[in-house]
């Protein structure tokens, strides 16, 4: 028997299974027929927390949850009784008593997964639209979607990932998927911006871009994050570009074929010059459109139980 799934709150708990399943059908769901699509979640709820900036992944959520029918509410955290110090507990405790049981959650720490293990969490759906550093699951699913699309198995394949990797929950949910996939991954960056030790068997830290750069299948720039400085006080300044990112001239250099990819937001001319955002072998507009069809794959998994298969 396939595993219920309740909740999506990390890449610790999707397997290459669960993760086939999803894009198997993210993909159906891009070409099934509107009217079609709108029956699957026709009368569902689903409330959307974000308690951090966000475009790409918010928006896809609600195309996503409105496309499969369902309702959106969208609740601001910066206006709501989260500003008054509710905790994260209080606010669904509140919603669910409303009658709402599917959350979206943007937070800044790790309460969702507190409050995943208590009474209320076996009572709702929850879903981790990106916790501080800590993790971002459904952009890993779309990234690895989009590359499978692309590459075909990812067994064997290699990515480089360059930048602030340290702070990016992109990146640490990236690996840890991506690792299950059977790629490779490299990094490279700013040394104050690096983990002190890889995360995976499959994460090899670089000691230069060229090494960064060498045989990849595909490349994923990140931007430095200067609103998390916690211990590191890093900005990009004149340069970055040249000793960290991918400019147009290094990437001609590599006579490569690899992909270019980036999660966005992007700053152009920083992490990446802006003539390869849009280069004919750049994935990025690609991984805004499957942000769509995966997160739908997602509530539907949520709420109607698994993907048809």
């Amino acid at each position: 028997m396939e595993r219920v799934v309740h909740h999506l709150l990390s890449i610790a708990e999707v397997d290459a299974r669960f993760f086939l399943r999803i894009h198997k059908r993210a993909l159906e769901l891009e070409t099934l027929p509107s009217a079609q699509k709108a029956e699957i979640l026709h009368g569902a709820y689903v409330a959307q927390i974000f308690s951090e900036a966000s475009t790409r992944t918010r928006v896809s959520f609600e195309y996503a949850a409105l496309s499969l029918g369902a309702k959106v509410i969208n609740l601001d955290a910066h206006s709501s009784s989260l500003s008054k110090k509710e905790s994260l507990y209080d606010t669904l405790l509140t919603l669910f008593s409303i009658g709402l049981n599917c959350f979206v959650v943007r937070s800044s720490d790790s309460q969702l997964e507190e409050v995943a293990k208590t009474e209320l969490g076996s009572k709702i759906h929850l879903i981790n639209a990106g916790n501080g550093i800590c993790g971002h699951p459904t952009q890993a699913l779309l990234d690895a979607s989009v590359l499978m699309q692309h590459c075909g198995s990812l067994e064997g394949k290699c990515i480089s990932i360059l930048g602030d990797v340290e702070r990016s929950r992109v990146a640490r949910s990236n690996v840890e998927l991506l690792s299950k996939l059977g790629m490779t991954i490299k990094v490279f960056g700013p040394s104050e911006l690096l983990p002190k030790k890889p995360w995976s068997d499959a994460m090899i830290l670089c000691s230069s871009i060229e090494e960064a750069l060498e045989g990849v299948d595909a490349i994923m720039l990140l931007r430095v994050q200067t609103e998390r400085a916690g211990h590191v006080n890093f900005s990009p300044a004149q340069g970055y570009t040249e000793s960290f990112g991918l400019s147009q001239k290094r990437y001609e250099s590599l006579n490569t074929k690899a992909w270019i990819m980036h999660p966005g937001p992007v700053n152009r001319g920083i992490e990446i010059d802006s003539e390869l955002v849009e280069h004919e072998k750049s994935l990025i507009p690609k991984q805004v459109a499957r942000g769509t069809s995966i997160r739908a794959a997602i509530l539907e998994a949520v709420l109607a139980g698994e993907p048809h298969v």
